[in-house]
């Protein structure tokens, strides 16, 4: 629902608020979460979260971990590997612009799960200069539009994945944008051992997905 003006400005607030929080040095990580519907949420209102820790999420880490050990064996970001397979293939992206482009990642975990990835290699949110932000909110407002349209308006959470906040791990990670609709889908398997089983293949999500506004520009 916001305008593109709206949204420039909450992503300069998540970007602003980072950048401050790096500035002290108790804080490893930071993490922008924005939940949609009702899902774990014990607030009506509409509201985001910017939570710093003094150390780096395990599911975070896994990621940096991961990463590293692409770098280590490739001497290459694994995410840029990804990102030119993407765009490659080109049956998983559902938009792009000059920065950004948003696909059905391969192997989602979840179904119709969205990354949206700027297109130049970047570690840290906290230095997108504000022309990459405007690119940001439109690449963000055309996913959750067609999120709603595809689905009918699913609660969602959209979260941010980036480095750690001290600006290591420069040569490895690549920071980037998951939204992840919550369906109803997960079972105890997922949630006992991290297993997880997509119902829906990331190329008829992404191909729904477009199609559920075809006079968008993508």
């Amino acid at each position: 629902d916001f305008t593109l003006e709206q949204m420039v400005r909450l992503l300069k607030v998540y970007r602003d608020r980072t950048t401050d929080l790096g500035r002290d040095r108790r804080f490893r990580h930071a993490v922008v979460l924005k939940n949609h519907g009702a899902v774990w949420s014990h607030y009506p209102h509409a509201h985001s979260h910017v939570i710093a820790t003094p150390f780096t999420p395990k599911r975070l880490e896994e990621e940096l971990a991961g990463a590293r050990e692409y770098h280590r064996m490739r001497e290459r970001c694994v995410f840029c590997d990804q990102l030119a397979e993407e765009l490659g293939a080109g049956t998983r992206v559902v938009a792009r612009n000059g920065h950004f482009v948003s696909f059905a990642p391969f192997a989602s975990e979840y179904p119709y799960e969205m990354w949206i990835v700027p297109l130049r290699h970047q570690t840290a949110f906290a230095a997108v200069h504000d022309e990459a932000v405007l690119a940001l909110a439109e690449v963000l407002i055309d996913a959750l539009a067609r999120l709603r349209a595809a689905l009918d308006d699913p609660p969602y959470s959209v979260v941010l994945h980036a480095g750690p906040l001290d600006g290591s791990e420069k040569a490895e990670f690549h920071w980037h944008w998951e939204i992840v609709p919550h369906l109803g889908h997960e079972l105890g398997m997922e949630w006992a051992t991290g297993i997880f089983s997509n119902p829906v293949v990331p190329e008829e999500a992404a191909r729904r997905l477009r199609a559920a506004i075809p006079d968008r520009a993508g």
